[in-house]
């Protein structure tokens, strides 16, 4: 590259490398006043530009990092919401994990219930049956002491006694406990 005011400005690194292959290392003679400060005003220029370039490098890796920076913390965010909203989900699994077993026991208390119901219906049957035979029990017991007590030995109404069976005059009364014995007797050969 030649060293004269017509050669055009280009980069300075390689102006400087140009002039020092071409001997200008040991030939100062081909430094030109013009030449040389038209190339330090180039490089200076260049270093100027350089510390822009560097300056808004420095910028943006500022930024970047901040960027980075906030991007760690939305991540660090975006975490502890995932976190928070498995453990939601893990609630939500377990109420409804306690829902279904509660509605299992529910169906169970109400199958129970049910079959509760029905057995309460044949107890009450049971129960009517047994209420309607203790009456006809009682009404039997009252008719029995009605009969008991009923008349006199010798008068012709009373029927608690046999007449014209062994005894004194044709009628043979029976006695009470002995009128007791012969149906205990009588309810022993019969099965009702």
């Amino acid at each position: 590259m030649s060293t004269d005011s017509k050669t055009p400005v280009t980069n300075a690194a390689v102006r400087i490398a140009d002039y020092l292959f071409s001997g200008g290392l040991f030939n100062p003679e081909l430094a030109t006043h013009d030449n040389v400060r038209d190339l330090l005003i180039d490089c200076r220029t260049e270093l100027v530009a350089a510390n822009e370039r560097i300056a808004e490098q420095k910028g943006l890796t500022i930024m970047a990092c901040m960027n980075v920076t906030e991007l760690e913390i939305r991540c660090e965010n975006l975490r502890l919401k995932l976190d928070s909203e498995n453990a939601l989900q893990e609630e939500i699994n377990r109420l409804t994990h306690n829902q279904r077993m509660q509605d299992s026991i529910t169906a169970q208390v109400m199958e129970r219930a049910e079959k509760a119901e029905a057995e309460a219906e044949v107890f009450k049957s049971l129960y009517l049956n047994e209420q309607g035979r203790c009456e006809a029990l009682r009404v039997d017991a009252e008719r029995y002491r009605w009969l008991r007590k009923q008349g006199k030995p010798t008068s012709p109404e009373s029927i608690w006694f046999a007449r014209g069976v062994f005894g004194f005059g044709g009628i043979s009364l029976w006695c009470l406990d002995r009128l007791d014995e012969a149906i205990d007797e009588a309810m022993k050969k019969t099965t009702i």
